[in-house]
């Protein structure tokens, strides 16, 4: 009976266990009958073979080299890698395919060859390959990016200065020093040498670079950051005047950590953005009492009169510091020409809670101004006219004793003095 090589293969296998340490070399030339010669347990011959199939330049041989990109020889996956360099533009098709293989390994290889064929048609799957899960795929693309792409590929190599990982900022910082002498964006260079491996470090020389592209990367470290790097972010943003740096620092006003929520609001005092005024104002009501002050101050700034409400609500806060700054930004308002006569006689009806609730204010007889020491601020007390209406807002002077009763014995109703007896 005659048995084909297809039948015997399984029957082999299946008796491997079975051969002893000492018949090893036997069952390796056993072994290599049967195997294709691309996967010879012999790198040389395996080698040999993969260089046949790209002389062949036969796009179904583009498979088996791209599996041999993750060879355990480098001399194997060089040869893999000249020979798809030979099948060229037809091989260009299945390496993108195996851009979304399960193997990490295949997925970096894939990257290598499509940068080796220099073929423009790589560069936009290689830009969805940054965002990879392995990091070691997300450096090997940035690194192709950086030999083949052009002014396309500046933006979203600039977004990967915020990556996690240290070596693959770096990664991206070499590579925006190539692209910047290739495209002649001299810019380019300047972010590229915000590298820095400390990320706190890193997000100080991107803010200080002015690079407006420079807020998305920081927006994405806000996002997805850690805890502690969070607020550095926001604080990064608030240097950008930017109308997406508003947005993204609008969003970190809900993030979990009370720092990350503090710094947002201090950063969004820079902006004289309207879009600001009510959230900030919500801000008032945040759970951490340092939220609540930045954000009675911030309001301040913004002198807008959409914040009186809730500023007056914050005049009872529990935290004398909330109370103080909301106080302080509620006299800001009533002298700031923002706001209506009708609006600043509401806040000096509020006038007498404002003061009260500092202990240490005081008030200055007769003065037309009244110091209130809490607040650190001289508050008016001028005329506020609600519609035809003047209110006079003054101090309120202590009452005077009573005068003594005169003396009968001493003087006559008349004043006159009393005849001497």
């Amino acid at each position: 009976m005659i048995v084909s090589s297809k039948e015997l293969q399984p029957l082999v296998f299946r008796f491997i266990d079975t051969i002893t340490q000492g018949e090893k070399k036997m069952l390796g030339f056993l072994l290599n009958f049967f195997r294709p010669k691309w996967k010879h347990s012999n790198p040389k011959a395996r080698e040999k073979a993969i260089r046949k199939l790209g002389e062949t330049g036969k796009k179904n041989a583009t498979k088996i080299l791209i599996d041999a990109l993750s060879d355990s020889h480098e001399s194997v996956r060089t040869a893999a890698m000249e020979s798809l360099t030979q099948i060229g533009s037809r091989a260009i098709e299945p390496l993108v395919q195996s851009l979304s293989s399960q193997d990490p390994s295949i997925r970096k290889a894939a990257i290598i060859a499509l940068g080796a064929t220099d073929d423009s048609r790589a560069i936009k799957p290689l830009l969805n390959v940054l965002e990879d899960d392995d990091p070691s795929v997300r450096k090997t693309a940035v690194e192709t990016l950086g030999k083949i792409g052009d002014s396309q590929v500046v933006d979203p190599i600039i977004n990967v200065l915020a990556d996690n990982e240290s070596y693959i900022r770096k990664a991206a910082s070499d590579a925006l020093r190539i692209l910047s002498i290739k495209v002649g964006d001299m810019d380019n260079r300047k972010l590229s040498s915000s590298y820095n491996r400390d990320m706190k470090k890193m997000l100080g020389k991107l803010a200080r670079s002015g690079d407006s592209r420079a807020v998305v990367p920081i927006g994405k470290v806000l996002k997805e950051g850690s805890w502690t790097i969070r607020p550095l972010a926001a604080e990064a943003l608030g240097r950008f005047n930017s109308p997406q740096s508003v947005e993204l620092l609008l969003i970190a006003l809900d993030d979990e950590n009370f720092e990350t929520r503090l710094f947002a609001v201090k950063a969004l005092g820079n902006f004289h953005d309207s879009r600001t005024v009510e959230p900030l104002a919500k801000c008032l009501e945040d759970t951490e009492w340092s939220v609540r002050e930045e954000a009675a101050k911030t309001l301040k700034q913004l002198n807008d009169s959409r914040a009186v409400t809730s500023l007056i609500v914050a005049i009872s806060d529990e935290k004398c510091q909330v109370r103080r700054a909301a106080a302080n930004a509620l006299v800001s308002l009533h002298e700031s020409k923002n706001i209506s006569d009708e609006q600043k006689a509401i806040i000096l009806q509020h006038r007498d809670i404002i003061i009260a609730k500092h202990t240490d204010a005081v008030e200055s007889k007769g003065a037309k101004h009244t110091d209130a020491g809490g607040l650190g601020v001289e508050f008016p007390v001028p005329e506020a006219k609600t519609g035809t209406v003047t209110v006079k807002v003054v101090a309120q002077k202590p009452q005077e004793a009573p005068p003594n009763p005169p003396d009968s014995s001493s003087k006559p109703p008349d004043g006159s003095t009393k005849p001497s007896s």
